[in-house]
């Protein structure tokens, strides 16, 4: 992998997650409706590990997750093994957090989860969330773990007694 020589954006990064937060950075500045991408590279274990996956987050992606791993490596070179992982995430627009009365429910199987931005959603249990997490999560790769409930209809009239 080469190394650009743009700018730095953490200098406490090491230098192969460093390189990969720039070239996203660059990449969304040229691309500003480009919401993905992939990245392929062969780093080595000890450069960049399935624990680093925050600088995705730190890129400003969401609902980061690893959908596919090879169960044998592609290849060993000096005890390394190589193996291909596809690693997906969403880069949405940041809005105002403006509630409307949305919740969700967590389907489970664990007894909760919790999301980047250190929400808590325990399992069958209705948890309000604002406008742009509950688009995410009603339409987003997560919709199948949530169940979306719309907020109740807005009426000037009062009901008959």
């Amino acid at each position: 992998m080469k190394f650009t020589q743009h700018r730095s954006l953490d200098a406490g990064l090491p230098p192969i997650e460093e390189d990969l937060a720039v070239r996203m950075e660059a990449l969304f500045e040229r691309c500003p409706a480009l919401y993905g991408f992939t990245v392929q590279d062969c780093s080595a274990p000890d450069e960049l590990t399935l624990a680093d996956l925050g600088i995705f987050a730190d890129a400003g992606f969401e609902a980061v997750r690893i959908d596919g791993w090879t169960d044998s490596p592609s290849r060993v070179v000096e005890g390394i093994e190589f193996r291909r992982v596809t690693v997906t995430a969403i880069k949405s627009t940041r809005c105002a957090c403006v509630h409307r009365g949305q919740m969700v429910i967590y389907r489970g199987p664990y007894a909760e989860v919790r999301d980047d931005e250190n929400r808590v959603y325990p399992r069958g249990e209705r948890v309000e969330v604002c406008e742009h997490t509950f688009r995410r999560l009603a339409a987003g790769p997560c919709k199948d773990d949530f169940i979306a409930l719309a907020a109740p209809p807005c009426s000037s009239r009062r009901a008959p007694r």
